[in-house]
Order: structure tokens, then C-alpha cells, then sequence
């Protein structure tokens, strides 16, 4: 039997990524398979199908979290080569994004690739990675990895796998069945020829490790693939919308009420007589026509709303402190909006590890590929060996520069720290910089007024 793509056992993890997607892209009605009234147009349907795009709000808290401030960069000698690596890459950029759709897919994936021998980083589709398995070796990284697409030359697609060993990466090319199988082998150089790519059939790295990096949101031991944060607020995203669907199609239902007239204005035939246009018949009661209005009652619906919304924050570990939402009024400190996030920063600080272990081994295979090949960054070699990255975080809350400097000050106090520690901190200025305000703040000082004893007065004449 002939193997098919996407693999079968991959078929339920790309699923999921299809519908996280969707649920991140705020196309709820998609994502839940929402099917159009009867009566209805699937695209009127679309329209009267309400959503509150909670999910997309969760990715882009916890982005905001992690990349939100600027990561620092510290190593010994290759300090400025690395910071011009990170730089030159837009890594800023390329964190946050990968944040965004990691916490809603699960996963995200470091591709460092070379191109006129400079050393690039980007990320790739999760949906085009999988990992082999059998393969994993110390600290469960498996030694076999590959990337799948699919590319359509003329009427035919094509699949092409791109292989991740230790020292080598390998290009393999197969003719793509329409029912999904994979079929004949072609050569690297003839699809080349066909397709004028510049595919090459195997490049050795010279490196021990591979060259993709696998992030994942969270996972459970024995779980390699990481775990989406939607998995806990999937089923509360679709009552929500769904209680707010039903409320915005009630009020809709009832904007235009029937009128109610007395007898004698419609004739047999169920038409106005001209003259009830001028002169409406009363009933011997004396009532008036009048619109039939339903008097909706929907407490208990928006109640139903506000306690899914609860379940939201909680479940997502999002504090609604976050969104300006919370119903305890304005924290009065830094340390006070830290305690009501409490379950937001821990959530952030998990998902920290795994970035902090990701960027570490990025910026060490940079510096390998440098060393091994002479691939270079902005035009220069890696100066020095090969040696470990520390990824500085800082918290991803607004600083609160009166309360950083009360802190600072009472530390120098008691003797904990130093004037110019204290002015590197506050100021973010290298030590050069804190000695050269010391001796400014010195110069600019006052000169102590000298007291002068006055003369003692005596009984003696």
C-alpha cells in the first residue's frame, strides 16, 4: 500500500492546527462547523453567526507578555556578533509572532538556513514539521526531522522533504497522487530543470545538531508535540458565541413588531380598506391599534454570558486585571498588580522555559555553523569559539519607575548595593555611563556652608 501525505499519523495534530487557526483568525463559524439555518444562505448564516474572538485576545496577551519588552543578550566574547545576529534577523519580531501562533497551535518552529553565506533564522508552518520519533536522544530531541510541502508544477503537484540529521541536510522529491499517495521519485536536478528551483540533494552542516528548533506552548511527559492553550476553552468560545448569537437573532427577530388593528380594516380578502388609511374603525371597547412587542427577558442569558466569561479568565489563566477589567479597582503599586496576576506571570514563566532553551540553542548553532563553515553575520565570522548564550527576561509588566526607585535607593540605604549599581539599574546605562553621572552629580553638588561659632558670651568686663 502506497504511503500517503499528509502521514496518517500525523492526520489528528494537523486537524488540530486547522482548527486552532481558524479559532485564532476569529473564524469561529468555521472552526465549529456551524451549518446555515434552513432557509438561510450559507453566507446570511455567516453573518447572523455572532463571535467573540476570546482566543485571538489569549495569543496576543501572552505575546505581549514574552516579547513585548526587549530580551537582552549576554555572553563573554561573543557579544556583539550575537547581538548583531539577533538583530540583523529581526528577531524581536520573528519571537513575537512565533508566540502568537504557538500559543494557539501548540507549536513553533526555528528553521536557520545559509544563503550567500549569511546566516538566516525564520520561522516555518508547524503543519510542515514533523519529527521521527524513534529517534529522540538527549533531552528529547529527536536526531531525524523533516519538513513537507507541496509545490504544483503545471498540473501536477510535486512533495518535497527537506531531512534534518546531525551534519546533513537532505532534499528528497515525489510525484503527488491526487487521493493523497506519493508516488515516483524524480531527481533533484531534473525537477530543478522543470521547475527552476535551486534545490540541492544533500548539503553537509558540519555541525552536530540539526538546524530546526522545535518550541512547544506546554507538554505533558512523554508528549513531544506541545499542547494549544484553546484545548481547555474550546467548548466555552462556542457557548459563548453561540448565547450571543441567539440574543443578537431574538432582538433582530423583534425590531419590527406586527401591528394589531381593530376589526374592519382588513376586508374579507385580508386587504386594508382605502379609507382605514384615514379613518380607523374603534371597537366598542375603545381600544387602539397598538404594535404586539415581546417584552423579552434575557437576565438570565447575559447572566449565562458573564459567568462563561469568568470561566474564560480562569481557564485561559488570563487575569482580567490584564484587559483594565478587574472589579477591584486600580492596583495601587507595582507589587500589587503583580500579586492579581499571579496566574498570568506563572503561565508566561512556563512558557519562558521553552523559549529561553529554544533562543539558547539557536544562538549556539549560529555560532557553530560560523565556526565550522566561515558563514558569517553582516559580513563577519564568529569571532571566538562557540560558547553559551544567558537570554535576560524582564517581567512583560510596565515598570513603575517611583516604586523601581524607592527600591533602589533603600537597598543603597542599607548598604546592598552601590551608587553606581544603583544608577545602572535605574538608568539602564553601562558602568562607564553610571561613573560619568556620579561625577557629574558630585560636580554639581553644593559646597557645604561652613558654620562659624559664635563668640561666647561672658560676665567679665
Amino acid at each position: 500500500m502506497a504511503e500517503k501525505y499528509p502521514y496518517k499519523t500525523e492526520e489528528q495534530r494537523l486537524s488540530n492546527y486547522a482548527v486552532y487557526d481558524l479559532l485564532l483568525k476569529g473564524e469561529h463559524y468555521s472552526a465549529f462547523a456551524i451549518r446555515a439555518e434552513k432557509g438561510f444562505t450559507e453566507r446570511y448564516a455567516l453573518l447572523r453567526y455572532l463571535t467573540c474572538n476570546f482566543a485571538g485576545l489569549v495569543c496576543k496577551v501572552m505575546a505581549d507578555f514574552l516579547f513585548g519588552e526587549e530580551i537582552k543578550i549576554k555572553c563573554e566574547n561573543n557579544q556583539d556578533w550575537i547581538q548583531a545576529f539577533y538583530e540583523g534577523n529581526s528577531m524581536r519580531t520573528l519571537n513575537f509572532e512565533t508566540a502568537i501562533s504557538n500559543t494557539a497551535l501548540g507549536d513553533a518552529i526555528y528553521k536557520i538556513r545559509v544563503e550567500n553565506k549569511e546566516i538566516i533564522v525564520e520561522s516555518v508552518k508547524p503543519s510542515m514539521y514533523t519529527a521521527d520519533l524513534t529517534t529522540l536522544g538527549r533531552g528529547g530531541k529527536p536526531k531525524r526531522e523533516e519538513l513537507a510541502w507541496k509545490e504544483k508544477v503545471g498540473e501536477k503537484e510535486y512533495l518535497i522533504r527537506e531531512t534534518y540529521t546531525p551534519g546533513f541536510v537532505s532534499i528528497t522529491i515525489n510525484e503527488l497522487e491526487k487521493n493523497g499517495d506519493i508516488g515516483a521519485p524524480v531527481e533533484v536536478t531534473d525537477y530543478n530543470t522543470m521547475a527552476g528551483t535551486v534545490y540541492v540533494a544533500q548539503t553537509e552542516t558540519k555541525i552536530k545538531k540539526n538546524l530546526l528548533v522545535h518550541v512547544p506552548n506546554y507538554r505533558t511527559s512523554g508528549s513531544y508535540y506541545g499542547l494549544s492553550d484553546f484545548i481547555d476553552i474550546q467548548p466555552l468560545l462556542f457557548g459563548l458565541n453561540n448565547r450571543m448569537t441567539k440574543i443578537d437573532n431574538i432582538l433582530d427577530k423583534h425590531s419590527d413588531p406586527i401591528l394589531a388593528v381593530p376589526p374592519g380594516v382588513m376586508d374579507e380578502e385580508g386587504h386594508v380598506r382605502m379609507e382605514a388609511f384615514k379613518m380607523i374603525e374603534m371597537p366598542e371597547d375603545g381600544k387602539a391599534p397598538e404594535f404586539i412587542v415581546w417584552n423579552a427577558s434575557l437576565e438570565s442569558a447575559f447572566s449565562e454570558i458573564d459567568k462563561i466569561v469568568e470561566f474564560l479568565f480562569m481557564f485561559s489563566e488570563t487575569s482580567p486585571d490584564v484587559l483594565g477589567l478587574s472589579k477591584g479597582g486600580q492596583a495601587e503599586s507595582g507589587r500589587a498588580l503583580k500579586m492579581r496576576l499571579i496566574r498570568t506571570l506563572a503561565k508566561r514563566n512556563r512558557k519562558r522555559i521553552y523559549y529561553d532553551q529554544a533562543l539558547r540553542e539557536i544562538f549556539m548553532i549560529a555560532q557553530e555553523l560560523s565556526n565550522a563553515n566561515g558563514f558569517t553575520v553582516d559580513g563577519v565570522k564568529c569571532p571566538k569559539p562557540a560558547e553559551k548564550v544567558d537570554v535576560l527576561w524582564d517581567d512583560g509588566l510596565l515598570n513603575d519607575p517611583l516604586e523601581e526607585a524607592k527600591l533602589e535607593t533603600l537597598k543603597l540605604e542599607n548598604g546592598l548595593i552601590s551608587k553606581k549599581r544603583a544608577i545602572m539599574k535605574l538608568e539602564g546605562v553601562t558602568e562607564e555611563l553610571a561613573e560619568q553621572i556620579i561625577e557629574e552629580v558630585g560636580d554639581e553638588m553644593p559646597e557645604p556652608t561652613p558654620i562659624v561659632a559664635l563668640p561666647r558670651v561672658t560676665n567679665e568686663q
